[in-house]
C-alpha cells in the first residue's frame, strides 16, 4: 500500500511539474 501511495504522489508531482513547464514560454 505504501508503494502505491508513493507512486500516486510521484505521479501528482510529475503532473504539477509538467503543468509548470507548460506555463513557461518554450521559445
Amino acid at each position: 500500500m505504501a508503494l502505491i501511495n508513493n507512486r500516486q504522489s510521484l505521479l501528482i508531482i510529475d503532473k504539477q511539474l509538467t503543468l509548470y513547464e507548460t506555463t513557461e514560454p518554450i521559445n
